[in-house]
């Protein structure tokens, strides 16, 4: 990203830019910094990304979470005491957010005293809050809203398709089928369906002293409740199964303790659960599309030609991500 950018952008929320740390990003770029001895995380979204109006309405259901006692990463106004301001430089516009840095670090995955049945138990529980306090709540900003998920899935679609060959629309062809299935009969709020966080892995929150403090609220949506209990079981299966259990036994031991941290917040039925195998289906088919557009396909690394393999495999025929749970 220009240089300038990233100077204007620390200008409005009163520090150097020198005091500007890049830490990475895909769809978002993200800067640290530290004011005041509070540390920060500065987020750039281009506009062809998300609108200013889609940012406040994230903005607004991530202050009514953390009005609600949602342990979370709030949003900081810049020195114009505005919430989401905007940089530009010959038309390159970025809509620019500041919000707390995340307490405490990632779960280790390799340590069995933090990645264990309790800590499994307090994930389905945030979870739980979430969907708790989402069926409650009612949004300040006026004709502006989370889009739902079945309307994010037809953008995507436009812009991925301008990027595969005859050879990868078997994945986008599954991807729009699981589109239609997982499309619900009316766009309203109830028990089941509401306002999601869309992408609650190990990656996105800190814990500190056993509490789990969430962040990256890009990809909310209204979606199913069942995709917030989905992204967790399926990263935790691929990424962190521990290689003396069997995937399908750490599967169930992981999913039994996520749903009783879970159920100690909103309830939870057969319906809850019922879209969870089309849900981490199409994680499968989204990581398939991600990776045919995103690597080198003549350059593989010898990992990355297995996981497209048994990628493309799955999906084409049909192999449900887990057996014998659901």
């Amino acid at each position: 990203m220009d240089e300038a950018l990233v100077i204007k952008a620390s200008k409005l929320y009163g520090i150097a830019k020198e005091e500007c740390n890049f830490i990475g990003g895909f769809q978002n770029l993200v800067y640290s910094y530290s004011k005041e001895n509070k540390n920060y995380v500065l987020r750039f979204s281009h506009d062809s990304h998300r609108s200013d109006t889609l940012i406040r309405a994230e903005l607004d259901w991530i202050n009514y979470l953390a009005d609600n006692g949602l342990s979370v990463c709030k949003s900081i106004q810049s020195i114009r005491q505005v919430d989401c301001e905007m940089v530009e430089k010959n038309n390159d516009r970025y809509y620019v957010v500041a919000f707390e840095m995340a307490k405490g670090q990632k779960i280790n995955i390799n340590n069995e005293s933090e990645w264990n049945e309790e800590f499994f138990s307090r994930w389905g529980s945030m979870a739980g809050r979430i969907h708790s306090l989402t069926k409650k709540y009612k949004s300040k900003q006026v004709n502006t809203r989370r889009p739902h998920q079945y309307e994010k899935d037809q953008e995507f679609i436009h812009t991925i398709s301008k990027k595969l060959d005859d050879t990868q629309t078997f994945s986008l062809q599954k991807f729009i089928y699981l589109s239609e299935v997982l499309n619900p009969d009316k766009k309203i709020e109830h028990d089941l369906y509401g306002l999601v966080h869309n992408d609650i892995h190990r990656g996105n929150f800190h814990v500190l002293g056993g509490e789990l403090q969430l962040f990256d609220f890009d990809e909310c949506s209204y979606n199913w409740f069942g995709n917030d209990i989905a992204i967790p079981l399926f990263y935790s299966v691929w990424e962190a199964t521990p290689k003396n259990i069997e995937r399908t036994e750490f599967a169930k031991k992981f999913l039994y303790h996520f749903l009783n941290g879970y159920a100690k917040e909103i309830s939870i039925t057969d319906d809850t659960l019922k879209h969870i195998p089309a849900l981490l289906k199409m994680r499968e088919v989204v990581l398939h599309l991600f990776f045919t557009t995103r690597w080198n396909l003549g350059e593989l690394t010898f990992k990355q030609q297995q996981i497209l393999k048994d990628l493309e495999f799955n999906i084409k025929n049909d192999i449900p991500f887990l057996e014998l749970i659901f």
